[in-house]
């Protein structure tokens, strides 16, 4: 069976089993307020290593694996993406913990990364791959539902915020069956990226 923590790349990005290496690389731009706007925590300073460090202390390939998103272009660290919920014996896993820098989001960057993930997912044994966000965030819905997944419903009172109130989150899926059209789909947005580079 498919290993999720192995490396993957494309031609855009490769993604890297995170590791103590990219510490020092994920925290220079993880001081961005708006990476943590909707998170349900803000850790700063020392606060922002220690949650590198727990981060890191919680992988493991039974139920969480994250990544470092490679730009193979500069070969710079452009953000982080987990495969997280994983349910062998349910085949099922989410998609989850995901943040770019400013300068790569719109760009080939998430596709890639995403298509590599899907792809890894469903080779692994996944009938059912999740995506969860706030309600409120309107730009990541609107992500998530370019990449062809299924808005489920909406989780209420979800999640607890720092300052004690409670969000709600929106759940979408893509089931394997309906994989092809999503990866297809995904390529083709890939190809439209290449011209327009080449413009």
């Amino acid at each position: 069976m498919t290993k999720l923590s192995n490396s993957m790349e494309n031609d855009v990005v490769r993604l890297e089993r995170l590791t103590a290496d990219h510490k020092d690389a994920l925290l220079r731009p993880a001081t961005e307020d708006a990476l943590w706007s909707w998170m349900p925590y803000r850790p700063s300073g020392t606060r922002l290593e220690t949650y590198f460090d727990t981060y890191l202390a919680e992988a493991h390939e039974d139920h969480f694996v994250p990544f470092a998103v490679i730009d193979r272009a500069t070969d710079a660290l452009v953000g982080v993406t987990a495969f997280l919920s994983i349910s062998r014996h349910h085949r099922r896993l989410e998609i989850g913990h995901t943040w770019y820098l400013p300068s790569s989001r719109g760009t080939a960057i998430n596709p890639s990364a995403k298509l590599l993930l899907l792809g890894r997912a469903f080779d692994w044994g996944a009938l059912r791959v999740e995506f969860k966000t706030d309600i409120a965030n309107t730009a990541s819905r609107a992500a998530i539902r370019k990449l062809g997944a299924r808005e489920e419903g909406i989780f209420r009172s979800y999640v607890r915020m720092l300052d004690g109130t409670r969000r709600d989150i929106a759940c979408f899926s893509i089931l394997k069956d309906e994989w092809p059209s999503v990866r297809a789909r995904l390529q083709e947005r890939l190809e439209m990226h290449a011209d327009d580079s080449k413009n």
